[in-house]
């Protein structure tokens, strides 16, 4: 299955489960599929919109001099206005062997798509420290705020099972449409599951309040939903409630959690001057 759409600015091509007959090198085997010369392709697969289809399983493939092996498929997203992008440099709060702390600034995936992976912060973090990253836990794309990555897959199976079993502390702040004049608790279901979101207001003006946040759950979009159920929609949060034409305005300001490497509760702060504030 193919779709093709190709204009002065956008080149967008999609190449579904292309079966290999006998074994061919991935880009040499790709360009004759599709017309996009082999330095095209290597950017491709570089940037993760190449996948190859093997054995019942599907992983990116990446390297243009791989040999497809039999009976294997191939399937290639692409699209030049997402591999055009261009990753951000990413700046560390805390370093160690096994797991790092870092800023995510607004705008940055944490997953990718079958179109690529190498804007997302575990690509870029992996290109960028040239270790394995794994991501533990997720930040909305437009929102920021500080970011725990393993290094190793027992940190990474030890830090998460903190986050299942509620053992991390995370504080967020956040500037909504409103005023707040006391402490809420709000306990709604999201997407069917418990979901618990604590708010603390910490200053007023011209109808808009900056909270303090702490969650006990992680669900998707927990806050932001949250808070515009109840008529207080976080500025800049066009999706649920806000016509601001500014960037959402939450904020992941603190991390706490038991650190795999020394077995003592470590904690980790968002810069003051990267906070909401009125």
């Amino acid at each position: 299955m193919s779709k093709e759409n190709q204009n002065q600015s956008r080149i967008k091509i999609v190449k579904k489960n292309i079966e290999i007959k006998k074994q061919a090198n991935a880009a040499a085997f790709l360009s004759e599929k599709t017309g996009l010369s082999k330095k095209k392709i290597k950017a491709a697969m570089t940037k993760g919109a190449v996948w190859l289809s093997f054995n019942g399983k599907q992983k990116r493939l990446r390297r243009a001099t791989s040999i497809l092996p039999n009976n294997s498929f191939l399937s290639l997203y692409y699209d030049t206005e997402i591999i055009e992008l261009e990753p951000r440099e990413l700046k560390p709060v805390f370093e160690s062997e096994t797991f790092s702390i870092w800023i995510k600034p607004r705008g940055i995936y944490c997953a990718g798509t079958k179109f690529g992976d190498h804007c997302t912060i575990n690509r870029i973090l992996e290109v960028q420290l040239r270790k394995p990253c794994f991501l533990i836990h997720r930040l909305d794309r437009f929102s920021t705020g500080i970011l725990a990555v393993a290094h190793s897959k027992r940190s990474a199976r030890v830090i998460s099972q903190q986050f299942r079993d509620r053992l991390v502390i995370k504080k967020y702040k956040a500037i909504v449409h409103g005023l707040i004049e006391k402490k809420l608790l709000l306990d709604s279901p999201v997407g069917g599951k418990e979901a618990v979101t604590n708010i603390t207001p910490i200053c007023w003006s011209q109808n808009q309040t900056l909270v303090s946040i702490d969650i006990q759950t992680g669900r998707k979009h927990q806050i932001r939903r949250h808070l515009s159920e109840i008529g207080f929609p976080i500025v800049g949060d066009r999706q649920y409630g806000s016509d601001a034409s500014i960037d959402l305005q939450l904020a992941s300001v603190f991390l706490e959690f038991l650190s795999p490497e020394t077995k003592q509760r470590v904690s980790f702060w968002l810069p003051k001057s990267l906070h909401p504030r009125l």
